[in-house]
């Protein structure tokens, strides 16, 4: 079969549909005549849309130049000090405005006054803060952007409150000061401008006078003028723009020669419509009324057409084949999509379920885990408290035995009792006395020690621990001793060892003050005094000290002990140094303490303890406190005051000693070198 092509007819509608377009054209210019208003006003608002965008965001962008590019809690620190180190502020404050291209920045306190100003290169000799009442510009807003004229030039300022970078966005604090840059408003900045908003000529005049009459000049152009306020939103200055209206111009050019294609497309377009009905609007016709009623007879009337759509219709033909096929696929997808959808919700609620036993399980695993803890720590209390029980239960069967012959000396037993008891209690008194006789260094007093505390939990009433501190000529000397006996027997060594290191430092000279010299005379001076049976006796324990001294003037320090450490926070780190393995008393061969060298500033805390402080038994396992954990224990409390610190300390042992038994007396002196 041999069908006639509607290939031309297709090629006669594109040039139609060209024509129709042109003649739309025409009739939009007909339009547009009546409308030329309503469009100029459109313009117009679209126009100051766009360059009040623009201006904001060139002034949002200086804005967050100011405001995320500042080293805010140095600053803050730096303006409430008046610190005015031009090399941090250049560092950190004059680079900010490069990308707005600043004039200058200046930093200044709360009452006004100047803590830093740089002027970039050209505007030296700019005033440009000399006039502002600085503390009037926030009131009670974050910031302040505002217009200023010096010298005759118009420089925009962005002014910003100095407040800690956590408070940077809520603004809650008061600021410690203000930051303020000005940029100058000028022909670079202007041409920039102009170029973001496609050429538009940009001008700058004084007052509104010169405005209207700038308008004045430019009536059938496009005009905007934007006021350019001061720091007391009083206009200064105003920001002119004008642009040509290109549109207008180009229809007027255009109306000749569309009026005449026009005419002519009139004419051919009446002819295409005869051919367009014939040819192409009927068989179109027949194919709408193929799809709206799935009729097969027009199938067949369009079959006998001798153009491409007679071709069209076999395929026509083909398609409600298929289709009805693709509908019975489509009834079954959409059951199982269904069937899908329910299985999916069934899921979810399972997944919600299985998610709300996880966090029940994890809640109620931790709540185990603390109850295991208690558990644990009173099974240890238990632990001990049994033995404790089984010793005394033990006590109480021996005793039963004789309870009867105690009884019937009870009466004679008490007064005896009573009268050991005062004797003892006596004693003790007596060498608390003596004690505190002997070791008047015992307590350092405020003149050689303006800031200390000495921290001291005997075993008895009375130990075997001392603290020495005295002042020689520009030297500080200090010490903690443990005799290694507790009582009144320690406390009697104690003050004698107290006694004789006083002798040895009053006979020495001012250039023999050393920590090595003192302990190694000490040492010659104990043996001389006990004499040859101590000197023989294998079982004496010896002095264990540590002596530290520095010197008020250049702060010189050095550092000998026996069997000791001392820890000294030197610049916020804790430092430990080591003394050696000798025992003051015990020395007889050749052996001699060694001298340590240490660093030490102004501020630093030394700290100096008997082994007490490491080896008291506590805890939640009944054990030895140990070095680590003691210095833990500094490392938490050194920042605070040496009178907190002690305090701290105090409540640190009772509660690692808590109901047991104490097994050693406990002393520590800390002070802070002045």
């Amino acid at each position: 079969m041999k069908y006639r092509s509607v290939q031309y007819g297709v090629v006669f509608i594109s040039v139609l549909c060209i024509l129709v377009l042109v003649i739309t054209m025409l009739f939009y210019y007909g339009v547009q005549q009546k409308q030329n208003q309503e469009i100029s006003r459109l313009s117009l608002e679209e126009r100051n849309m766009m360059i009040h965008n623009v201006l904001d965001i060139k002034r949002q962008q200086c804005s967050a130049t100011v405001h995320e590019n500042s080293a805010w809690d140095e600053l803050r620190e730096k303006v409430l000090t008046k610190d005015s180190d031009s090399e941090w502020y250049l560092d950190n404050i004059s680079s900010m405005p490069e990308s707005c291209s600043a004039a200058s920045v200046g930093v200044f306190d709360v009452e006004g006054d100047s803590v830093f100003v740089y002027n970039f290169e050209g505007y030296g000799e700019f005033p440009l803060f000399r006039d502002l009442k600085i503390p009037s510009l926030l009131k009670n807003a974050p910031k302040n952007e505002f217009f200023l004229y010096v010298n005759d030039s118009l420089f925009e300022y962005f002014c910003e409150g100095i407040v800690p970078s956590d408070d940077i966005n809520t603004r809650e604090e008061t600021p410690a000061g203000y930051l303020i840059m000005a940029r100058h408003l000028g022909c670079d900045l202007l041409e920039q401008y102009s170029e973001i908003m496609g050429n538009i000529d940009i001008r700058i005049v004084k007052n509104e006078t010169a405005a209207e009459e700038l308008k004045n000049e430019n009536s059938n152009e496009f005009f905007l003028s934007v006021p350019l306020l001061n720091q007391y939103q009083n206009p200064v200055a105003y920001m002119c723009f004008l642009s040509e209206n290109a549109v207008d111009k180009q229809f007027k050019t255009l109306v000749p020669v569309l009026n005449l294609i026009g005419a002519i497309v009139l004419v051919m377009f009446m002819l295409v419509l005869v051919y367009i009905r014939h040819y192409i609007i009927r068989p179109l016709v027949s194919l709408v009324k193929i799809f709206e009623s799935d009729d097969m007879k027009n199938v067949k009337i369009l079959k006998k057409h001798k153009t491409e759509f007679g071709v069209l219709a076999f395929c026509i033909e083909k398609f409600f084949t298929q289709k009805q096929k693709l509908e019975q696929l489509f009834a079954d997808l959409e059951r199982k999509q269904n069937e899908l959808v329910q299985q999916h919700e069934v899921l979810l609620e399972q997944k919600k379920e299985i998610e709300s036993q996880i966090e029940n399980a994890r809640v109620l695993n931790l709540q185990i885990m603390e109850r295991n803890k208690e558990t644990e720590k009173q099974n240890v209390r238990i632990s001990v408290q049994n033995e404790q029980l089984k010793e005394m239960t033990n006590t109480l069967k021996e005793n039963q035995s004789s309870l009867e012959t105690l009884r019937h000396n009870l009466e004679f037993n008490s007064l005896a009792l009573e009268k050991a008891n005062k004797e003892m209690l006596d004693s003790q008194n007596y060498a608390t006395r003596l004690r505190n006789v002997l070791m008047v260094a015992d307590t350092p007093a405020k003149h050689i020690l303006p800031e200390y505390f000495v921290f001291q939990m005997f075993r008895e009433k009375v130990g075997g621990d001392f603290v020495f501190a005295k002042k020689i000529d520009k030297w500080v000397i200090t010490g903690v001793g443990d005799c290694n006996m507790s009582g009144i027997p320690g406390a009697l060594l104690s003050a004698l060892d107290v006694y004789l290191l006083n002798e040895v430092l009053d006979l020495s000279k001012v250039a023999e003050l050393r920590p090595d010299i003192i302990l190694n005379s000490l040492n010659k001076k104990i043996l001389a005094t006990m004499g040859e049976e101590y000197m023989t006796d294998v079982n004496r324990d010896g002095l264990h000290i540590s002596l530290f001294m520095y010197n008020t003037e250049n702060y010189k320090a050095y550092f000998a002990a026996s069997k000791r450490t001392v820890f000294v926070v030197h610049k916020g780190e804790l430092e430990e140094y080591f003394g050696d393995n000798l025992s003051v008393g015990k020395i007889t061969d050749d052996k001699q303490f060694r001298n340590v060298e240490v660093n030490v500033t102004a501020g630093d805390i030394v700290y100096m303890y008997s082994n007490g402080c490491t080896d008291i038994i506590g805890g939640p396992f009944c054990k030895k406190l140990t070095v680590n954990n003691f210095k833990n224990q500094i490392l938490k409390v050194y920042s605070y005051p040496l009178l907190s610190q002690k305090t701290d300390f105090k409540h640190f042992f009772e509660d690692w000693v808590a109901d047991l038994e104490q097994t050693d007396d406990v002393t520590l002196f800390a002070y802070r070198i002045m």
